[in-house]
């Protein structure tokens, strides 16, 4: 009366009839270890996600930047290009792509440090907002 080894060999004696059931006193703290298991899963690859997520955004501001860099250095081939097409010295070539090259980037760091202030104005007016929804909010008082 044995299946896959468990069991009696033989009833004979036992005082029982050989019928072999599976212990449910056991599935019961199986649920919960794998329960835990799931949850330490999904809590690993929450961690995993926020992680990523983080990393893209802090790469978003050295993406803008080698664009800023990017444009610069296309106008500055450009204005080298034309004056090489025009026959210009070599010299005076390298003097006015120098002088373009250090006037775009003046310009561009300006522009970054005034979307740097923008974005804090809005937030600072999108908290203001919050304040004024509270102040409207009548069981808040």
């Amino acid at each position: 009366m044995s299946y896959n080894g468990i069991g009696l060999q033989t009833p004979r004696g036992s005082g029982t009839s050989g019928y072999v059931q599976k212990n449910l006193a056991d599935k019961r703290f199986q649920g919960y270890r794998k329960k835990r298991d799931r949850e330490q899963e999904n809590e690993e690859r929450k961690e995993a996600r926020a992680k990523q997520l983080k990393s893209r955004r802090s790469a978003g501001g050295e993406i803008e930047e080698h664009e800023r860099r990017r444009r610069v250095e296309i106008k500055c081939a450009e204005l080298r290009d034309r004056l090489e097409d025009e026959e210009v010295d070599d010299d005076e070539i390298d003097k006015q792509v120098a002088e373009l090259r250090e006037k775009l980037r003046r310009n561009d760091r300006k522009e970054g440090e005034e979307e740097k202030e923008d974005g804090k104005k809005e937030d600072g007016e999108k908290e203001d907002g919050d304040k004024k929804a509270d102040d409207t909010n009548p069981q808040s008082h």
